[in-house]
């Protein structure tokens, strides 16, 4: 990515180019573009002479002085990397293992696809659009074949997050080199710098704990919308009032019920029907003494039913 683009495309034979240049693209990712024509020029010169490799390069459109700054550059790399102790034949991660690595350092340059815009928001407000040399515009996303059956169909490249390997200001702003990425990977990878927001906490009667929604936003971007956590762990003073007023005073606990429990619901139950009766709401039972009586006598780490029942 730092040497210049060996791929050539001289003004009188662009389309030539573009031709021989198309066996490489991939409709997901123009780094395994990159990797799938290093490949290929290695295997075709890994026995040639030096004239060949010229011939070979001017033949189909590329740049043998680039590829002899590739081939140096790697080679420095692998010699720094043997004495790291790290292995430089493994290719176990594939696409997505290159992608990963690539996403620590290029955080600043996600994109989410904005389908009404055709374009993707990037960090902190900027938008931008793939640039028409890439793979990912140019290919369309592969189709699964007629007839087959639904677990053996290739899975299509989505293109709602991209990584861009740089951002690039013509008549507009584009991304250049750029891949679709797994927006999972995302927060593992910016945790530190992912911003975390909670609302709509709610007491879960079937599961016995206060759950709460979680958004996840990185650079202004969301990455998660509306997942469920276990509120107790994010604000346990919050999340334990709301256990005491929805779980033990209102009496919306999960079985089993403790005894001491079971006989103080069954009570309240006998209050609140004498109340029904002689129609005097809140003369026999007030729902702010009882949260004030369990206030004083539960530890505060108690926030949920297991918590309780231990």
């Amino acid at each position: 990515l730092e040497c210049d683009d060996p791929r050539r495309r001289p003004i009188e034979k662009q389309a030539e180019a573009d031709r021989l240049h198309a066996r490489f693209l991939s409709p997901s990712s123009d780094f395994a573009a990159i990797i799938r024509l290093w490949r290929w020029y290695r295997d075709q010169t890994a026995s040639a002479s030096q004239s060949a490799a010229r011939r070979l390069c001017k033949d189909n459109f590329i740049s043998y002085p680039r590829m002899r700054d590739w081939i140096d550059l790697r080679d420095q790399l692998e010699r720094l990397c043997k004495e790291l102790a790290l292995d430089t034949a493994s290719t176990s991660g594939g696409d997505a293992g290159l992608h990963r690595a690539l996403l620590s350092g290029l955080l600043g340059n996600l994109g989410q696809r904005d389908p009404e815009a055709h374009d993707y928001r990037g960090a902190r407000g900027i938008r931008f659009a793939l640039f028409p040399g890439s793979g990912l515009a140019k290919l369309k996303e592969p189709k699964p074949a007629t007839g087959s059956s639904p677990a053996r169909r290739p899975a299509a490249p989505s293109r709602d997050w991209i990584i861009a390997g740089e951002l690039v200001e013509t008549s507009r702003l584009y991304a250049r080199t750029a891949a679709c990425i797994d927006p999972a990977w995302i927060e593992p990878a910016a945790r530190r710098l992912c911003k975390y927001s909670y609302h709509s906490p709610a007491w879960d009667p079937a599961r016995g704990f206060v759950r709460v929604k979680e958004r996840v936003t990185l650079f202004g971007l969301v990455l998660v919308q509306g997942r469920t956590r276990d509120y107790s762990r994010i604000d346990p003073a919050e999340s334990r009032a709301v256990f005491i007023r929805e779980g033990l005073v209102a009496g919306a606990f999960p079985a089993p019920v403790p005894p001491f429990l079971a006989a103080t619901l069954a009570r309240t139950r006998a209050l609140l029907d004498a109340e029904e009766k002689t129609r005097q709401h809140g003369a026999l039972f007030n729902p702010d003494a009882a949260f004030a009586f369990y206030d004083a006598r539960l530890p505060p780490a108690v926030c949920n039913a297991p918590d309780l029942r231990k």
